[in-house]
């Protein structure tokens, strides 16, 4: 009770601090939700933009630190230490790491070609310019896994001035961490070198008494030539860790490739094609305790052609092709799995200017993957400028999740008392969802939004027992998720900015083939209540401070809802600052959970208690 009554004062006490002054208004585009450059002001759905600035006053290391406190997301587990992580948005919630929300890079899929979640952890970011978040379905643009949402990560560029950038940062769970990055333009040429390395204690032990420790290095690079009719692009990243979890020492390696090419017939026209190649791979090791070790050896190639095409002043048509093949050579304890998934893909999207006030935007993808009947995705949207300040949206969408090589594949694996395995039979989820919603500039200085969506999942995966006592993926559950998210924004003037958003989101089973005693219960995973507040202050100087508030309501762990699986609603505190010592050096410091209030997103984990980092950023 105490943490629903926090979410809902979380408005009054950001917004009472009500100051005079000139509001600074900086339009924000997105690339994410239709593929092309958009203001966020005329989406048919709801988006939200974090530049660098935004994430380096957050202290943002990974991405869930970045979108933790975004409007409908909830993060579970912290990556920055190692852990799996889950991103649940608008009540979809992950299953196994972060399955039903889609990441990008730069417009590509970073999907596990095996058990198809997201390793949060593996581009740095500081190395990436802007973070993109788009609620709702998008499989009608992107495919499988875009259910929740979608996070598009747009790296950073070499530029005129060249830039050197070298820090170094330490603190709780003898954590230290340091990097570099340099960008600059050769000519016509941009480049952007980064590349970072991290060691951490962890802030838990195993049953064994170990250290859950975390070392990581990254490294990442950015070379383009950009002309008014032409441009290339390679980007080339890699990441190794090692580190000791709860019943095994994890080794890995990571490694992207990625080449593009666009041409336009003009300069500054929308009418431009481009082609995109990229690779990607895994080599992982579990050294398991007490069992053979799992080796993993993934890859994934693939291909994207699209063309967008201003056929009417009116009309802004944008197409594709997608192809990708993912390879997946797995040791596991009960046998080996060899196996390779293709699919192909062919996406419309018309983006339809009305008038001067109302944009429609239309889009249909089918998808055609090895061994699984095709899925058919569709997303229609309005924005309608009713009045000065007052926007009206509304969408409509199906999206989808086809099963990874996992969910087909895996052998017998024991995992906390239980056998799993896959199934080839298994068919994908598909999610139907509409939302409406308002935005309105209240006043000089105030803007909120208000949007309501309703989702139905069809074919729902969950485990059932075989008759040797097996659990596996089966399509065997309908739900349904309605919530309301509303946010609020208010310039204070004198470099100070307030933001309060809150999020209800009820996701129930509506049927539940095989265990009807489940039906009417809320899903897996879900939080009906969060909110989070925060207050920034911007010195002209180059100074910053920020004060958060995250608040979550209680969760539930299981289909069962019960008592052991019902974990309490919790709030975090937090504050980061920043202070401009010379014109090239800037000294940093970041407390997390600043009032050390315990709490559990997974029965398995508890969240870090307080920690506080500082450090040094040089530029020049």
């Amino acid at each position: 009770m105490r943490t629903t009554l926090l979410i809902g004062l979380l408005f009054g006490l950001t917004l009472s601090a009500v100051a005079t002054g000139e509001p600074t208004v900086v339009p924000e585009t997105t690339v994410t939700a239709t593929r092309t450059p958009r203001d966020l002001s005329t989406l048919s759905g709801t988006a939200e933009v974090l530049d660098l600035e935004d994430t380096r006053l957050r202290d943002a290391w990974t991405l869930e630190e970045a979108v933790r406190e975004m409007n409908g997301v909830d993060v579970v587990g912290h990556s920055r230490y190692g852990q799996e992580v889950r991103l649940n948005t608008r009540g979809v919630t992950s299953g196994y790491g972060t399955q039903r929300t889609l990441v990008l890079l730069d417009g590509r899929p970073v999907t596990d070609e095996y058990l198809g979640n997201v390793d949060l952890a593996q581009y740095p970011l500081f190395a990436m310019e802007r973070v993109e978040l788009v609620r709702g379905p998008a499989s009608s643009l992107y495919g499988t896994n875009a259910l929740g949402g979608v996070v598009n990560l747009i790296p950073r560029r070499g530029r005129e001035t060249p830039l050197t950038e070298i820090f170094a940062e330490g603190g709780s769970f003898g954590t230290r961490r340091g990097g570099f990055a340099h960008g600059r333009m050769i000519g016509p040429v941009d480049v952007f070198v980064a590349g970072d390395a991290m060691d951490t204690d962890g802030y838990l032990n195993n049953g064994r008494g170990d250290d859950m420790d975390w070392q990581t290095f990254s490294g990442f690079v950015n070379v383009g030539y950009e002309e008014d009719l032409f441009g290339l692009r390679a980007i080339l990243g890699t990441m190794t860790g090692e580190g000791t979890d709860e019943d095994f020492d994890r080794v890995l390696s990571r490694d992207m490739q990625d080449l593009s090419f666009v041409r336009r017939p003009e300069a500054g026209s929308p009418d431009e094609t481009r082609v995109r190649l990229y690779r990607s791979g895994l080599d992982q090791t579990l050294r398991w305790f007490e069992r053979p070790e799992t080796d993993f050896r993934q890859s994934s190639i693939g291909a994207i052609l699209s063309q967008s095409y201003r056929i009417h002043s009116a009309h802004l048509l944008t197409g594709g092709l997608e192809w990708r093949r993912e390879d997946a050579r797995v040791k596991e304890a009960a046998g080996p799995v060899d196996e390779a998934a293709a699919v192909w893909s062919g996406f419309l999207q018309d983006e339809i200017d009305a008038t001067e006030d109302l944009r429609f935007v239309v889009g249909m993808r089918y998808d055609d993957r090895t061994g699984i009947d095709g899925e058919a995705s569709f997303r229609a949207g309005a924005n309608w400028l009713v009045a000065d300040g007052t926007v009206l949206r509304a969408a409509v969408g199906k999206a989808f999740r086809a099963p990874t090589i996992s969910d087909q594949y895996l052998p017998p694996t024991s995992y906390y008392g239980m056998t799993f395995a896959g199934n080839p039979d298994l068919d994908p989820e598909t999610l139907f969802s509409a939302e409406a919603g308002v935005d309105q500039r209240i006043s000089e200085w105030l803007s909120g939004s208000v949007t309501a969506f309703l989702s139905k999942f069809e074919d729902f995966w969950d485990f059932l027992p075989d008759d040797e006592g097996v659990f596996r993926p089966q399509n065997i559950a309908r739900v349904r998720i309605f919530g309301v998210e509303t946010l609020f924004d208010a310039d204070l003037g004198e470099g100070l900015v307030a933001q309060a958003g809150y999020t209800f989101t009820s996701a129930k089973y509506v049927d539940f083939t095989g265990r009807p005693e489940v039906e009417g219960n809320r899903l897996d995973d879900n939080v009906r209540h969060r909110g989070s507040a925060s207050l920034v202050w911007r010195h002209a100087d180059g100074h910053a401070v920020r004060l958060s508030i995250l608040a979550s309501g209680n969760r539930t762990t299981d289909p069962e809802n019960s008592g052991e699986g019902r974990l309490d609603g919790f709030y975090v505190v937090s504050l980061s600052g920043e202070a401009r010592l010379t014109e090239w050096a800037v000294l940093f410091v970041n407390v997390e959970n600043a009032l050390n209030h315990g709490h559990r997103t997974r029965p398995e984990y508890r969240e870090p208690p307080r920690a506080i980092f500082a450090g040094l950023r040089v530029s020049f």
